[in-house]
């Protein structure tokens, strides 16, 4: 059958598909693996997975797209086919409906991206601009962290330079907004960027410690007010805005 397919007439296949078909899907992925699964049917790396028994995971929109070429009279489809690139929306919910579940893992700091792939999200801001750059990605203007491009004072901005690198990657697309956790956590943008040598500042930060201005003052008042206070039992204690800024020489 031909993978010219309008709309509607992949919607009547993806009605008529069943877990048969998808298990079936799911076999082909195990015997080629994932990465060759995914080039076979010209897949890039997925955002999205269904998961399996056992914590097994699978690229949920190319699983749905393949399952359909086990229906008697089936489209056998690639990415651009399926939806006209399209389809993530009709895959997961059919697969929903199916009774598997869809996971959203975070983007991995080991190997997801590198410093090359860092470097060219930063051509593509100063190409675009900065805003932009953050709607063409769905960013939005960072209210924290911002990374410095090597040997310059230019920043850009850390969570999505890191979204748009992915992109970047052989066989990767643009990681949206939702799709992974900014900061500095396990996996998290800055985590990711500071792994590749890049250094982040805050939207008010010292670049000397990384530390915002707000987050110094919170600790300069524990310090010096807070555990004082409690060493004196004080049930209370004063605390002067202007002689705050003066002790710590601000």
């Amino acid at each position: 059958m031909s993978d010219e397919l309008s709309n509607s007439a992949l919607d009547y296949f993806m009605r008529k598909l069943t877990r048969t078909e998808v298990e079936a899907a799911v076999a082909e992925c195990e015997r080629e693996g994932t990465s060759g699964f995914l080039k076979a049917h010209g897949f890039g790396l997925p955002r999205r997975w269904v998961l399996m028994d056992e914590g097994r995971q699978y690229p949920a929109k190319a699983i749905a797209a393949v399952a359909l070429s086990y229906l008697l009279d089936g489209p056998k489809l690639t990415a651009r086919t399926f939806y006209n690139g399209f389809g993530e929306d009709r895959a997961f919910s059919r697969l929903k409906e199916l009774g598997y579940e869809i996971s959203q893992p975070e983007v991995s700091a080991s190997g997801a991206i590198d410093r090359e792939a860092i470097l060219a999200a930063m051509d593509d801001c100063d190409k675009l601009g900065l805003e932009d750059f953050l709607e063409k990605n769905a960013f939005g203007m960072p209210r924290d962290y911002w990374v410095l491009r090597p040997g310059s004072t230019a920043r850009y901005p850390a969570k999505a330079i890191v979204g748009v690198a992915h992109g970047h990657v052989q066989g990767g697309a643009v990681l949206k907004n939702a799709d992974f956790n900014g900061g500095n956590g396990p996996g998290g943008a800055n985590s990711i960027l500071r792994q590749h040598g890049f250094e982040i500042v805050g939207t008010d930060c010292d670049p000397d410690t990384d530390e915002s201005i707000a987050d110094k003052i919170r600790r300069f008042l524990i310090e010096e007010y807070v555990r004082p206070a409690i060493g004196r039992q004080a049930a209370e204690f004063e605390v002067v805005s202007g002689d705050v800024h003066r002790e710590m020489g601000e």
